[in-house]
């Protein structure tokens, strides 16, 4: 079997195994990820790795753009129209008909309908596109597969049936960022329930589905609590970790708000909110990401002040109902390599399942 998808937990070293693996193969080999950032950071690390090569990096979008759009829109429209350009913000009116829906006054395709279109222009044209793909690229591969979302799977199904060797690699836990958000292909398979997909896959005998359970990155306290932020119905591996180092600078701190800003001095974390709106009161003082904002990096310490579902999470064990919220909470905290601290009260009871021993009042007194 050529194609392959690994699945692997937060600090498991994703990008980097893709670097690893392909970097110096002589295949023909194209590279995709969906956000910019994503693909500046594999670009840096192929080059890095082997710098005459000229790997070729695109986002997930410019794939379909240059290989399902630009070579046959004109087919799709008629008329001899070509493709116009790209208008990220533009969605189809409700009252519009037939292809030109999907497109502005200027012609430019809209950025929901990317996929869309794509898939109608590969089911049309007899998998043409894919045909096309097959004469220039021996493997493709595909990082953050999470991402990708509604019809894209459609298209990647489609890659998976082709003679092109493909390799996908990605935490469904962390995804905070789908392609698309009105596409109502595959609804079952949306945001963490994604797994079901890659075992339908599995199970066609379309790829082999493996996966990588070991942090290389979170200390272990941070890891066992990233366990149980999930329902136990997606069965996510149990992750594990390789770091137990004990200390002050180490583990799951609670952060009585009176001790904030004491707190920060020492430890200079990334400090996390769920949006601009949040914690106004604290951003005179305050240097704020959001949890949307960093997937992707890694840091010493991370604090954290929790919403009302990672409270609840917090002081009950149970799973975080939505998956937006629990993609969010899990790439927060898996972002610290040494420590997370949440900003709850002084008096806050933690869930005797999460171990709350581990959950120590931090205090310079």
């Amino acid at each position: 079997m050529n194609n392959e998808a690994l699945i692997a937990v937060a600090g498991a070293g994703k990008t980097e195994g893709v670097v690893q693996k392909f970097a110096k193969s002589e295949k023909k080999t194209l590279f995709i990820t969906y956000t910019s950032t994503g693909q500046e950071e594999l670009k840096s690390r192929l080059t890095a790795a082997n710098p005459f090569a000229g790997h070729e990096v695109v986002g997930w979008y410019g794939f379909l753009i240059e290989h399902f759009l630009k070579p046959f829109i004109p087919d799709y429209l008629g008329g001899g129209t070509r493709y116009a350009g790209f208008n990220r913000d533009y969605r189809p009116k409700r009252w519009d008909k037939g292809h030109r829906k999907h497109f502005d006054a200027e012609g430019r395709i809209g950025g929901q309908s990317v996929s869309f279109v794509s898939k109608e222009i590969c089911d049309a044209n007899r998998k043409q596109p894919i045909s096309r793909l097959e004469m220039i690229y021996d493997q493709i591969i595909i990082d953050e597969v999470q991402d990708l979302a509604g019809n894209d799977l459609v298209i990647l199904q489609h890659l998976l049936q082709s003679s092109i060797s493909i390799f996908m690699v990605g935490d469904i836990r962390q995804t905070v960022f789908e392609t698309t958000t009105s596409d109502r292909k595959y609804p079952q398979f949306r945001k963490a329930a994604k797994i079901g997909w890659f075992m339908s896959m599995r199970d066609k005998g379309l790829l082999e589905l493996k996966f990588d359970s070991v942090n290389r990155r979170c200390h272990k306290d941070i890891v066992r609590v990233s366990n149980f932020v999930f329902s136990p119905d997606y069965n996510f591996p149990e992750a594990t970790s390789e770091h137990s180092d004990s200390g002050v600078g180490f583990g799951l701190h609670h952060v009585a708000p009176n001790q904030v800003l004491k707190y920060c001095e020492q430890f200079k974390p990334l400090v996390l909110r769920w949006s601009k709106a949040s914690e106004k009161s604290w951003a005179k003082y305050l240097d704020f990401d959001t949890f949307g904002n960093v997937k992707g990096r890694t840091v010493e310490h991370v604090l954290i002040f929790p919403t009302d579902a990672m409270k609840d999470f917090l002081a009950s064990g149970a799973p975080i109902k939505k998956d937006e919220p629990a993609a969010k909470f899990y790439v927060g905290i898996t972002r610290a390599r040494y420590s997370v601290g949440f900003v709850l009260p002084k008096s806050f009871d933690f869930a005797d399942s999460l171990d709350p021993s581990s959950f120590k009042l931090w205090t310079t007194d």
